[in-house]
Parts: C-alpha cells; sequence; structure tokens
C-alpha cells in the first residue's frame, strides 16, 4: 500500500488537493448513529460535573482525540457505564423491583416477546425518583459480587489512563505551550485533580437527574448500563470531556478551532524533535527520505467503506524476511516524512466529494482508487465512475468520451499521461490489502475504451422487451455496454432453470474487467470467463429467449432489466476479444442453429395459439402453451450434441410445419413467413460442418443466435441504446 500511496504523494499535480496535516495521534471521533450515541460532558470548578448533552454527527465530525494506544484516548474516550448489567436485566429487575408479583409473568415467556413486556413494563411503571433510589441500592447490591469487582476494576484502570496518563502524554507531547486556550488549560486541571470513583458517581448523578422522563431514559440510558454484552473489551459509549465556564470570546474544547490548536502543538513539537535527531543526513528510509521516526506506530486514516485503514509496512508473515534477519519495520523502515505524505495522499484521494473522480466503492468492503498522473485545474475527470460504472446514469460510450476529453485538454499527449489505479480490501477487523495495482497511460486507455465499446454493441439485433414508463407499454431494450468492473458481477451470477437468480459466486475476483480492458490480449484468460459465463447463464438466456419468440416480457416489471443487455453484450464483448466477430459468427452453423431454435419456438407458439387455445382465451390475448416451447426444449441439448439434437428436432417439428402450410386463420401470412425462414436456414445449416461438440465460442453464438431469432423491426427501441 505504502508503494502505490508514495507515488500518489508524489505526483506534483495531485498535492494541490491535500488536505492539511494532521498529527497521527489525532484520531477521529467514532461515528454517531441511532445506537451509538455520543456526550459532551462538561466539568466544573466546585462540581464535578456540570452538564450532560447528547452531540449529533455535525458536531462530531470535526473534532479529534489524541490517542497513544487503543482505546486510551484525551478529551474523548469510551466510557464504560456505571453498571455492569445489560439495559433489559436491569429494566427487569426495576420492574420486578416495584412489582415483585410479576415475576411469574415474566416466567412464562421466552425471547421477544419477553424483551417487548418488559419495555412495555418499564414504560408504564417509570418515575425518576423510585429510579434514583433504584440505582443506589442496585449498585451497593452489584459491589458485593465479584464480577462486578473485576469489572469496576478494568473500568477505574482503563478510565484513570485516559483522564490521567493520556492527558499529561498530551502535555508533555505538546512540549508544556505557554499559550494555552483557556478552555483545554482549565480541563487539563480539573482531569487532573479528580479521583476516578468521583468522577463515576458524578456522571451517574448527573445523567439520573436528567432522566425526568422515559423518553430521556432512552437517550441517556448508555451512560448508566451495558446495551451489549462484555465480551474481549468492555463497551462503553464516546464521551468529550469539556467546561461550561470558557472565556466568551474563546471556544470550549469541543471545538474544532481547539482541535486545530491542539494539532499545531503537536505538529511543532514533533518538528522540534525532528530537527534535533536529524542532523545525521546518512540515515533514509526505503523512500529516500529522512529515517526519524521509522520505529513509531504507523498513523491510521478514516476511510468510507472500509472505515479505519492502518498503514502497513513490511510484516513478519512474509517468511522471506527471515533470511535477512530482518522483520517489520527494520525490513522496510519507512520515516515520518514518507509516513506524513502517505497518510495525506490516502485522506485526499478519498475525500468524500471525491467520489466517482479519484474513488469509488468495490462491493462491501472495498475501495477502487483510479486517477490521472495529471488533473486539470478546472475539472473533476470521473476515471473512477468509468471504471466501475457505479451511481451514473451515463453509458459507457459518453463517459469514456468525457474522461478522455478531459485528458485530452491537458497540455500533454495522451502517451505521456499515466493513468493509476489500485483497489483496497479489508480482509478482517485489522487488515487492509492491496488486491489490485495497474498503471497504463492515457492513450491506452482511449484505445481500449474504443474496442471494448466495438466488442459489446456489434451484436445481431436482439427483440429483448421490457416495460415502458406508461402502463401497458412495451419497448424493446438497446444494447447497454457493460463497465469494466460490472463484468465480474455478470459473470458470478448463477441462475437457476427457471431463470431466476440463485447466487452470486466469487469465481472472479471484481477487477479482473480492468485487466481485460487495458491489459494486453490474453487469450486463456477470454476463454476461461466465456466458460464460465456460458455456464452460469446459459439458463437465463435461454428463459428469455423463449420470452422473446412470444412477444413477452421475460420476469416481473424491471426485474433483470440490465441482465438482459448485460449478459448478451458480455458475451459479444468476449467473443470479439478472442477475434470473433459478428459477420463471420453469423454465417457459422453454431448461430445459425440457434435461430432454427428460434424460429421452432415461433412456429410453436402460433400452434398453439390456433390449436391448443379455445376462442374464447383468444380473444383476451390468453394462449395455451406448454411450460417450454419445442426449441426452447432442445436448447441445453443443442449446445452439448448439435447434431443429435437437430436429428431429434426434423421429427418432432414436422406437426407444426405441416399445419402451418394448411393453416387459414388470421395468422396465415406469419405462418408461411415462419415455414420459409425454417426452410431458409435449414439449408444454410446443411451447406455448412457440423461440429460433434460445440466449443464456448459456438455456444456463445448459438445462444446469440436463438435471442435474435427472425425479428419484423417495428418494436420501440428504449431511448437508452446506445449509437
Amino acid at each position: 500500500m505504502l508503494n502505490e500511496l508514495y507515488q500518489v504523494a508524489s505526483t506534483p499535480d495531485l498535492k494541490q488537493l491535500f488536505i492539511s496535516e494532521q498529527d497521527k495521534r489525532l484520531k477521529p471521533l467514532p461515528k454517531v448513529t441511532e445506537n451509538s450515541p455520543a456526550f459532551r460532558v462538561c466539568m466544573g470548578e466546585t462540581s464535578i460535573i456540570t452538564s450532560i448533552k447528547k452531540m449529533d454527527k455535525s458536531q462530531i465530525v470535526p473534532l479529534r482525540k489524541f490517542e497513544v494506544s487503543n482505546g486510551f484516548s484525551f478529551p474523548s474516550f469510551n466510557l464504560p457505564p456505571y453498571l455492569s448489567i445489560l439495559r433489559n436485566k436491569f429494566e427487569e429487575a426495576y420492574i420486578l423491583y416495584q412489582s415483585p408479583d410479576l415475576i411469574d409473568k415474566f416466567a412464562n415467556i421466552e425471547g421477544k416477546e419477553r424483551d417487548k413486556l418488559i419495555s412495555k413494563s418499564f414504560k408504564g411503571s417509570f418515575n425518576q425518583l423510585h429510579l434514583i433510589e433504584f440505582v443506589t441500592e442496585f449498585n451497593e447490591k452489584l459491589s458485593a459480587e465479584d464480577t462486578h469487582q473485576k469489572y469496576l476494576a478494568s473500568v477505574t484502570n482503563k478510565i484513570d489512563k485516559c483522564l490521567h496518563e493520556t492527558s499529561q502524554k498530551l502535555w508533555e507531547s505538546m512540549n508544556f505551550p505557554c499559550d494555552v486556550p483557556l478552555s483545554i488549560k482549565l480541563l487539563y486541571k480539573r482531569v487532573t485533580n479528580v479521583s476516578i470513583a468521583d468522577f463515576r458517581k458524578a456522571v451517574a448523578t448527573m445523567a439520573l437527574a436528567k432522566i425526568t422522563t422515559y423518553e430521556d431514559w432512552e437517550q441517556l440510558y448508555d451512560l448508566l448500563v451495558l446495551n451489549q454484552a462484555i465480551k474481549t473489551s468492555i463497551p462503553g459509549v464516546s464521551v468529550v470531556l469539556d467546561i461550561d465556564d470558557y472565556d466568551e470570546n474563546g471556544y470550549p474544547v469541543a471545538h474544532e478551532k481547539t482541535i486545530q490548536w491542539i494539532n499545531d502543538k503537536l505538529l511543532n513539537s514533533r518538528n522540534e524533535i525532528r530537527e534535533t535527531e536529524s542532523q545525521d543526513t546518512s540515515q533514509v528510509d526505503a523512500f529516500g527520505n529522512h529515517l526519524f521516526g521509522h520505529n513509531e506506530k504507523m498513523p491510521s486514516v478514516r476511510m468510507p467503506i472500509t472505515g479505519d485503514v492502518i498503514l502497513r509496512s513490511m510484516v513478519k508473515e512474509s517468511p522471506c524476511q527471515y533470511r535477512y534477519r530482518k522483520v517489520d519495520s527494520l525490513a522496510f523502515p519507512v520515516g515520518d516524512d514518507s509516513r506524513k505524505m502517505a497518510k495525506a495522499a490516502l485522506e485526499t484521494l478519498s475525500q468524500k466529494d471525491l467520489r466517482g473522480f479519484t474513488w469509488e466503492g468495490l462491493g462491501n468492503q472495498g475501495i477502487l482508487f483510479a486517477y490521472p498522473s495529471e488533473i486539470p485545474k478546472k475539472e473533476k475527470i470521473p476515471v473512477a465512475k468509468f471504471m466501475t460504472g457505479s451511481g451514473t446514469e451515463e453509458s459507457f460510450k459518453g463517459l469514456s468520451a468525457k474522461v478522455i476529453g478531459y485528458l485530452s485538454g491537458i497540455n500533454k499527449s495522451l502517451a505521456s499521461i499515466e493513468m493509476r489505479v489500485f483497489a483496497l480490501k479489508k480482509m478482517d477487523r485489522a487488515r487492509t490489502k492491496v488486491v489490485y495495482y495497474l498503471n497504463f497511460s492515457a492513450q491506452r486507455l482511449k484505445e481500449s475504451a474504443e474496442e471494448w465499446q466495438n466488442g459489446s454493441v456489434i451484436i445481431p439485433q436482439l427483440r429483448i422487451k421490457e416495460w415502458g414508463e406508461s402502463k401497458g407499454e412495451v419497448i424493446v431494450l438497446g444494447m447497454i455496454t457493460p463497465f469494466p468492473v460490472e463484468i465480474a458481477e455478470i459473470i458470478n451470477k448463477i441462475w437457476k432453470y427457471d431463470g431466476s437468480l440463485a447466487g452470486v459466486s466469487k469465481s472472479v475476483n471484481k477487477t479482473i474487467g480492468i485487466d481485460l480492458l487495458i491489459k494486453e490480449y490474453d487469450k486463456a484468460l477470454t476463454r476461461y470467463l466465456l466458460d464460465l459465463l456460458i455456464r452460469n447463464s446459459s439458463v437465463f438466456l435461454i428463459c428469455l429467449g423463449q420470452a422473446c419468440h412470444i412477444n413477452k416480457v421475460f420476469g416481473e416489471k424491471r426485474q433483470f432489466k440490465n441482465d438482459k443487455v448485460l449478459i448478451p453484450a458480455t458475451l459479444g464483448l468476449l467473443l470479439y476479444k478472442l477475434g470473433c466477430k459478428k459477420e463471420d459468427y453469423m454465417k457459422d452453423s453454431a448461430y445459425l442453429i440457434g435461430n432454427l431454435m428460434a424460429v421452432t419456438d415461433e412456429l410453436h407458439y402460433l400452434y398453439c395459439k390456433h390449436v391448443r387455445t379455445s376462442e374464447e382465451d383468444r380473444k383476451v390475448n390468453k394462449v395455451n402453451t406448454p411450460t417450454q416451447l419445442l426449441g426452447n426444449a432442445h436448447m441445453i441439448s443443442a449446445l452439448e450434441s448439435p447434431i443429435r439434437t437437430l436429428s431429434v428436432l426434423a421429427n418432432r417439428i414436422m406437426p407444426y410445419i405441416s399445419w402451418a402450410k394448411s393453416n387459414n386463420s388470421e395468422d396465415v401470412g406469419l405462418s408461411r413467413y415462419l415455414c420459409k425462414q425454417y426452410r431458409e436456414i435449414a439449408t444454410q445449416i446443411s451447406s455448412k460442418p457440423i461440429p460433434k461438440r460445440l466449443n464456448d465460442e459456438d455456444r456463445a453464438a448459438l445462444l446469440l443466435g436463438y435471442l435474435a431469432g427472425a425479428g419484423n423491426g417495428n418494436e420501440k427501441i428504449s431511448n437508452k441504446e446506445e449509437k
């Protein structure tokens, strides 16, 4: 990861985007949600706690906490609740304290019903005075239990390290400043003099004083009882320590200006130490910068989707390091300057307002970064959006033209502009890994995009129906070019025999489409993707084909709308990559067999309409057909053994052809036309060699031939068709 980020940080045009430097020990506060609140807890001169107030997201975002080790921070930290009991257990005990006769009622129910009854009963019997009295007695009762004593010891140790040790470390790290804002100076003095027991009791007392109604309890219970069970660590609620009596011309501790002042002091102090230790210029890190700070903990960055990402150097899990008797930071030393550059680069690339331009989500636990080495001064280039297609209504053709247009506006040739792509994935709670990396020129991007567009839309015209915007309107979908990252999503979908989605596999990774777009032609990879797509999607295409041949919309309204066009487009693209052009495979026997199956479906459907369907049903456009039409029923066998399938079909089709020749209904013209189509296609097939077994290219051509069929060309085409 460091190599990729250092490259970003070394790009002159990207430095204009860099956000302001933050000391690595100042960490963002946890996100505020309905289930994870945060409180501003103010400390007074005479009273330990003067006020408690719930904070919203806008107040939390600009704040930071000084954290030297995981879980121990200041002036914000996770405060464990006053009592070591879960909320529902506490509420049950409170209810039984008020009404002991309810114990039998609670004993007869379990699970969610029990929880609902407890919550309802607690709300109905809530009383502030009784709650204060009960908490006092309950705390005394818990104090006699060994488990609570262990809990109390752990909590005391945690709060002591936060209030006393970490606050002292912050003061030392700022080099004992003289120009201290009044608010942070007073807070430091007050936390230094307070005992942990008094602090915990004061917080609980203030919280109980504010809980006058059940609604207040809903807001503040996190300070008093556990909201989740204790596992490896004690859960707590995020609190930000502050004071109420700060100077009216100054700022409170929980303010962006105060945090910025702390950050400046930490950076200045560190720079002074660095200048003292940087006299020896012979010591350099892996990037050629000074070695100062290489033994310290690597910084972390809070990012969208993946959350906190800790930058890492070499790790001891790589056995090759032991050969040289150097592991971790000794194997790949990274000094303070290099770390700052990497951290700033990652924070810059992952800014929220750059989504779609420099980064985009890659599933639930991944992020794809894509950007050019040259940045236009006035325009943001949506490279990441072009790679993923996420959140855009633009077509591949339109978006690629926009990207190339912006790049062409730079006063450099496209061949000299480097495009950089890398992807991060959250492997587990602690580790984030670079799972993809690729550099290429903008010229290569332009040429590849043109080839990609040609391959996916130059396929036979299909008649895929979809419901239109107005009621009862039916349109024919135009072809849509898939975006590179969509290729993996298309191929990994596994379909059932009824055309419904069975699930999504992980056979190919999400970045495989970028390789297919950019890298030099890899025949083995392309064949593998084509084979996988046919195996996973052929039954869906067969079901879709039958719907096309009887002029029906496949699936519920809007269901699988993109899949209906993206799967055929991907088939065409992979065939194009393998050198199978539309003008060639449409003449081959495999494609013609697909056409023959489509005409067979239409002929069978027409037969069912006039022979199997009553006059009453025909008047309401209802046709009595079997689950599978004749051509559709033979598609699976045609994909495996076309010669045997044609032999069987030749016998089974004769009754329908005979009927079509003698048909005198209102569809007489259509029946004669289908007979003619069947005869012409059969004649073309008979003049060509038919393989005993079809390869993947033949199977893809057969499926496209089946989907294409014999259209009349009168349908309304969707306005999203790419021309």
